[in-house]
């Protein structure tokens, strides 16, 4: 048994077991209503790639299979082991919560990734998007210009990652 969490007692589930040899499915529990949930901590070196998560992730397999739920887990444990292996190597820099967090900016002006690379298509919503960028990093222009730069090096990581992303560098790989 894991622990309780939110009325939902967590624990592995037997899938197998014939004399010495047990089978369990790890990172599941069932919900009254019969539908399979996924529930997984994300260890702390990683956790701050999952801005807003309180460290756990947390969905419906969306499933009543009990087999199935344990197939799709493995599938999800798998991805994000690799993931997080990634992330502690330097492949990858940034998680998939904060990779949606700069497009949802992103969005919020009406921009898409690469859009930058032209400035011309980037029309008014670019233009308010540079100016929350100078507002987000404390730009002044009352202060020196190597503070400035200082200031834009110390930007949010997800408002610096809506900015490469709008220039059009590559979203990070995530799987």
């Amino acid at each position: 048994m894991r622990g309780d969490t939110n009325g939902v007692t967590l624990m592995s589930v037997t899938l197998i077991q014939t004399g010495a040899f047990v089978l369990l499915a790890k990172y599941i529990y069932r919900k009254q209503s019969g539908i399979w949930y996924f529930r997984r901590r994300i260890p702390s070196d990683v956790l701050k790639h999952y801005p807003g998560r309180n460290g756990d992730i947390r969905f419906s397999l969306k499933t009543r299979d009990e087999s199935e739920a344990a197939s799709l887990a493995n599938q999800h444990a798998l991805g994000q082991d690799a993931q997080w292996t990634a992330i502690r190597t330097g492949q990858i820099a940034d998680g998939p919560e904060r990779v949606r967090a700069a497009e949802e900016i992103l969005r919020g002006f009406g921009l898409k990734p690469g859009e930058g690379r032209e400035i011309d298509e980037v029309g008014a919503g670019g233009e308010d998007f540079f100016a929350e960028l100078d507002f987000q990093a404390g730009i002044d222009p009352m202060v020196t210009p190597e503070e400035n730069i200082q200031r834009q090096q110390e930007l949010s990581p997800e408002y610096s990652l809506a900015a490469k992303l709008l220039n059009g560098e590559p979203v990070p790989l995530l799987l």
